[in-house]
């Protein structure tokens, strides 16, 4: 990029210092400094001096109309390099939108696991106490391990 635009700069500035061409009343003129060229003759001493200055006006306005046209050229490269940028940034905040959306549905995912199996156990260790074939070796098994099931799944609540 920086190559192709001192490319254009370089290519501008000779065109510049070489005769600029300006066509004025179907004529086409060379100004090379002050000294204007029709046909590879110089004519300046030839010229009136109206026509001298129409020469050198409508030079003046095509310089400035390139000029006009370069800086238009930059700027427009400024803008795409600003919305260029600005993509990549949504680009990034997408990703780490879809990657913390990603993190939440495995959150809720874990939060459902561990909730079924701490009301199944749950369940189950009431349906044995009810029908009282649970030990005091047995009853203390099953409470640490509902605390354990419940202390996952609070955690993975908390997640959330």
């Amino acid at each position: 990029m920086k190559r192709a635009l001192f490319l254009g700069f370089a290519l501008g500035m000779i065109s510049y210092l070489n005769a600029q061409q300006i066509v004025v009343d179907q004529a086409v003129y060379q100004v090379k400094g002050k000294t204007i060229l029709k046909a590879g003759e110089d004519v300046t001493q030839k010229l009136s001096e109206t026509e001298k200055e129409t020469i050198f006006k409508a030079l003046d306005e095509k310089l400035e109309a390139e000029k006009k046209a370069k800086k238009e050229q930059e700027k427009l490269e400024k803008e795409k390099k600003a919305l260029e940028k600005a993509e990549r940034r949504a680009k990034k905040e997408q990703k780490a939108a879809e990657k913390e959306l990603k993190k939440q549905e495995k959150n809720i995912k874990a939060a459902g696991k561990w909730e079924g199996k701490y009301k199944s156990a749950q369940e189950k260790y009431q349906r044995l106490k009810r029908k009282g074939d649970l030990s005091p070796n047995d009853e203390k098994k099953w409470q640490g391990k509902l605390e354990k099931l419940q202390s996952k799944y609070e955690k993975a609540k908390k997640k959330l």
